[in-house]
């Protein structure tokens, strides 16, 4: 069978003018203190690719099928042409692209009545009788990861894959275009309620991450980043394992992980060192515990400041912060709280850099949170963006509530982090913004 493989999974959106100049001010900031950290390298890219979708791609390719991997900017081009006529074709979106991709479908399933059309993502393994109901235009809904979802595409059972388990020949561009992910463990063995990550079935793969791979195929000192949901999927053997493994490739790249600060220990630090990772990149959610413990988020802040301290005493490692506003049980003074711990700790350098966002309650079949905790106000899915007005109210935060704050948490990490690397806000008139995709997204 001609299936087109449509990776709906980036987009571009326009932001509200008082955080674009922000964001303008924080990625200008980010290409000084890059720089200066990490020394000379490559920055990411400003394509992106759907690992999960390259997955789908290569079993369907192993066993047989004829398929092609396209952007959703590509889908008409391909279909005008008339060079590929499909008989399946098959979406991978997120929350904010899935009424695009509805959309889509209803324009050219009439050019194509042959062909059986395909949604997949991960709403659908949260919320697919949802999906369903406001989405009617596909005729399948793909739910489950690799094979499972692989199966439901072509409607038949198929063979398991042996390696290369993804085949990067496939995109439709080279590698070296790309900003660069790959992974080393599928799965996370914790479940914060506001992550879909601890549904993915565990699953042990590249015990390199493919770093061979990008050695003959990316440029030296390229970004890398394991976006494993936990390098190692939290397996203190595992870690171990991966970090030795890429140290015995001898890559020259600048590698960066994702990780849990509960886990971290002297001996781990060493490793991931020794491997080449020079970016760590941690949760920090909240400066309040009791609002992370409502959230199902075992990580408290003592053991964060533990572990930064111990990252910082064994490694010169570029230390990231992932922060989300507008979880449930947020307060004013909660989140004032939570300000004044991330200014305190760019000012002092314990950390070089905090990427913060809205928190998004993506949709689920059931009630996900108490309507005491989290109302939502919007139902259009395309607003569901961690930099876009909230869609929710909450018990002691309305929306524009949160908003405000949000806009007043991005200000002061700016202020703060020109403050932590002796940065004149004047200089940043002449300063590029550091290039990575999300700077395509939003600003271009």
């Amino acid at each position: 069978m001609n299936i087109i493989l449509v990776d709906a999974t980036t987009y571009s959106k326009p932001i509200d003018k008082r955080l674009y100049d922000l964001k303008r001010q924080y990625f200008k900031i980010k290409n000084i203190v890059r720089y200066s950290r990490l020394g000379q390298h490559n920055p990411p890219k400003a394509k992106t690719y759907s690992i999960g979708l390259l997955r789908i791609a290569t079993i369907l390719n192993k066993n047989g099928e004829n398929v092609r991997y396209i952007e959703l900017n590509d889908l008409y081009d391909m279909i005008e042409s008339a060079a590929f006529i499909p008989d399946i074709i098959a979406f991978s979106a997120v929350c904010p692209t899935v009424p695009l991709c509805s959309e889509v479908v209803a324009d050219i399933k009439p050019r194509i009545p042959s062909a059986r059309f395909v949604l997949g993502g991960a709403q659908l393994n949260v919320a697919p009788q949802l999906t369903k109901r406001l989405f009617p235009n596909f005729d399948v809904y793909s739910i489950g990861y690799d094979i499972y979802a692989a199966e439901q595409i072509v409607g038949r059972k198929l063979n398991q894959v042996v390696n290369p388990y993804v085949d990067f020949s496939l995109l439709p561009y080279k590698i070296s275009e790309y900003s660069i992910n790959t992974f080393s463990t599928l799965g996370c063995p914790f479940a914060c309620n506001y992550c879909q990550d601890g549904l993915i079935p565990y699953d042990p793969v590249y015990d390199d991450g493919n770093v061979p791979f990008f050695i003959k195929n990316i440029p030296e000192k390229s970004c890398v980043h394991f976006f494993d949901s936990v390098l190692g999927a939290g397996n203190e053997k595992r870690i171990i394992e991966v970090c030795k493994n890429v140290q015995n490739t001898h890559h020259d790249f600048i590698l960066s992980c994702d990780f849990r600060a509960d886990l971290i220990n002297e001996r781990i630090i060493e490793c991931m060192v020794n491997a080449g990772f020079k970016e760590i990149r941690l949760g920090a959610e909240s400066a309040d515990d009791d609002l992370l413990s409502l959230n199902n988020r075992t990580l408290k802040n003592e053991r964060l400041l533990k572990a930064l301290q111990m990252i910082r005493e064994n490694s010169d490692m570029y230390i990231s912060l992932y922060s989300a506003i507008g979880f449930p049980g947020s307060t004013h003074d909660n989140i004032h709280a939570t300000i004044s711990l991330f200014s305190s700790l760019l000012e002092s350098r314990m950390i070089d850099e905090v990427k913060n966002c809205i928190f998004v309650p993506y949709p689920f079949d059931e009630d996900r949170f108490s309507e005491k905790e989290l109302v939502i106000r919007n139902f259009d899915w395309r607003d569901y963006d961690r930099q876009s007005f909230p869609v929710y109210d909450l018990k002691e935060l309305n929306a524009n509530e949160i908003w405000e704050l949000f806009l007043l948490m991005t200000e002061r990490i700016n202020q703060s982090w020109a403050k932590g690397f002796s940065i004149d806000f004047l200089s940043l008139e002449s300063q590029p913004m550091y290039g990575e995709y999300i700077v395509g997204n939003y600003f271009l």
